[in-house]
């Protein structure tokens, strides 16, 4: 019998890849070490950028402890 193109076709192409597999997979996982990190710093800082940014531009922001945030928000009710 006559051995199949097809065949032969696909187990030239698995062993292709199998002899690139593990470069494929570390350059995929620095990849995503890389968004992890740029996604790290973008949490940990964006928000204390963005409070500079505010009190730069003269809105300060208000403690929770401050006098004028303990007073209630509708003096007339009980």
């Amino acid at each position: 019998m006559k051995p199949n193109n097809f065949k032969s076709l696909e187990n030239e192409q698995v062993n292709k890849f199998e002899s690139k597999k593990e470069h494929v997979k570390s350059k995929v996982d620095g990849s995503i070490g890389l968004i992890k990190f740029i996604g790290n710093i973008f949490e940990l800082y964006l928000p204390q950028v963005l409070g500079v940014f505010g009190y730069m531009s003269g809105n300060p922001r208000r403690n929770k402890s401050s006098p004028e945030n303990t007073e209630k928000k509708y003096p007339n009710t009980k």
